[in-house]
């Protein structure tokens, strides 16, 4: 399709720090605990909510800051319903998008630090919350379960392994040659992370 701007599609951007302590600040007035309820991390539409798929073409200032800062947080979707949604340049130059708020217990997954995770040196975001590591490029969570160590006897870290299901909801970003960023979301199917997609409160400054 060709590239345009969502209409009511405003960007949550700022210096890092500031949506940094934002978000920390929230995790102490929100909780930041367990996830949603057993059989109730369903998609959008399975919730009986509608969803217009939206895309962005990133404006100057949000592709600016996406150049200064390496990220940039989005608000995407048409309708009462807007999904948060995080660009990251990765090393290599590479894009990624994905849901801003983490799958498992609506931390700030959007202001992790991007790390390599095991032998493949996948490109993985961790929760600032739970420190869970989250593939950028399939939604996978990685993890590294305790061990007994032959001789010691002493739990030692695993080797890497990574769900089987994609848990957090990785959306389309294309970069053109005439450097424009176009974010789509992409919606099909049911994913963890819809159940978090949707909730600004996990974003928002604690009031004062």
């Amino acid at each position: 399709p060709a590239s345009r701007p969502s209409p009511g599609c405003p960007a949550l951007v700022g210096p890092p720090d500031t949506l940094r302590a934002h978000v920390m600040a929230a995790a102490a007035t929100y909780g930041g605990g367990e996830g949603a309820p057993a059989g109730q991390k369903r998609s959008s539409v399975e919730q009986g909510h509608e969803e217009a798929p939206g895309e962005h073409q990133l404006s100057e200032g949000e592709a600016e800051m996406l150049k200064e800062h390496g990220r940039v947080q989005l608000t995407l979707g048409a309708g009462s319903r807007p999904r948060y949604v995080t660009v990251v340049r990765l090393p290599g130059g590479a894009l990624s998008a994905f849901d801003s708020v983490c799958f498992h217990a609506g931390g700030p997954l959007g202001l992790g630090d991007i790390e390599e995770v095991g032998d493949e040196r996948r490109h993985c975001v961790r929760c600032p919350w739970h420190d869970y590591f989250i593939d950028l490029e399939t939604g996978k969570k990685w993890h590294r379960a305790l061990v007994l160590e032959e001789g010691s006897g002493n739990l030692v870290p695993g080797s890497w392994k990574s769900s089987s299901n994609s848990m957090q909801r990785i959306h389309s970003v294309e970069e053109t040659p005439g450097n424009s960023i176009l974010v789509q979301l992409r919606l099909e199917g049911a994913c963890e992370s819809d159940w978090w997609a949707h909730r600004g409160e996990c974003l928002a400054p604690r009031p004062a």
